[in-house]
Formats: structure tokens, C-alpha cells, sequence
């Protein structure tokens, strides 16, 4: 050891010494202390049973908020997804006769048909970019949904440019 360590550690095992020498001489003040430093333990103990417990607590909370909040997330896609497909059937309806007419022309009708252009587009973009599970059911049905965006956005593309 060196000796500047000796010397900062002696001091320590001096006063360590003298209060065991007091405490041996007086049993009452041993039991006293003893004590004291068992209610000092216990505190520190319950101190961190509490810091557990709330920690656990608070995981569950965190846990439960995530669930709910993604269940909300996906209650909005599926509330958007919903009014996005009756906003075009709703336009659809109020430009079928024009299109029946074949008022192609019309800026009404070449703002729904570019409208169903970008649509179609973003649903190919979307199912390419899927990465489905070879075991997922109904991975056909996906691929037909695909294949028909594709033929339906080609001719929109053929038949209005």
C-alpha cells in the first residue's frame, strides 16, 4: 500500500476502533444503534421495493397507453380508408352519367379520371412495397387487387393521354 493511501485509510480504522471500544463498554448503546442502523436499512430497503414497484407500474401504464393509441391509429386508417372509397363512389355517382355520355372533356370528368390515375397509382406503389408473408391466406387476392390496378391504371393511361 502506499503510504499516502495508508494514511487517508488510517485515520478511518482509528475512529472505526474507538467507536467499537465504545460501543463494547456499553451493550445499551450497542442495541441502540444496532437498531438505528436497522430502521436506516429497512428505509433504504422500502425506498427501493417502492422505486420497483412504481417502475413496474409505470412500464404497465406505458404499456396499455401504446395499445390503446394503436388501436386508435388503426381506427383512423380504417376510418380514412372508409371515407376515402365513399368520396369516390359518392363522385363516381354524380359523374356517371356525364361519363356514360362520354363527356370525357369535361373538367369534372378529367379531374376524377386523373384523380383515379394517382389513386391506382398509389395502391401499386403500396402492395410492391408490401412485403407479404409467402404463408399469409389470402396473398392471392393481393396479387390479383395488384395486377387489376395495374390493367385499370394502363388503360385510363392509354385511353386518356
Amino acid at each position: 500500500m502506499r503510504q499516502e493511501a495508508a494514511f487517508r485509510f488510517i485515520p478511518e480504522l482509528i475512529g472505526d476502533i474507538t467507536h467499537t471500544m465504545e460501543l463494547s463498554g456499553n451493550p445499551k448503546l450497542l442495541y441502540v444503534e444496532a437498531a438505528v442502523n436497522t430502521l436506516h436499512m429497512a428505509s433504504d430497503v422500502f425506498e427501493s421495493v417502492e422505486e420497483y414497484i412504481n417502475t413496474k407500474r409505470k412500464k404497465e401504464t406505458k404499456q396499455a397507453l401504446q395499445e390503446k393509441y394503436s388501436k386508435l391509429e388503426r381506427t383512423r386508417t380504417d376510418h380514412y380508408i372508409q371515407e376515402a372509397v365513399r368520396n369516390t363512389d359518392n363522385t363516381y355517382e354524380r359523374l356517371k352519367m356525364k361519363v356514360r355520355n362520354g363527356q370525357f372533356q369535361d373538367t369534372e370528368v378529367l379531374k376524377f379520371i386523373n384523380y383515379l390515375k394517382e389513386e391506382l397509382h398509389k395502391v401499386i406503389d403500396i402492395f410492391n412495397d408490401m412485403q407479404i408473408d409467402p404463408d399469409y391466406q389470402d396473398r392471392e387476392k393481393v396479387e390479383e387487387v395488384t395486377r387489376k390496378s395495374w390493367r385499370d391504371y394502363n388503360k385510363l393511361l392509354t385511353i386518356f393521354i
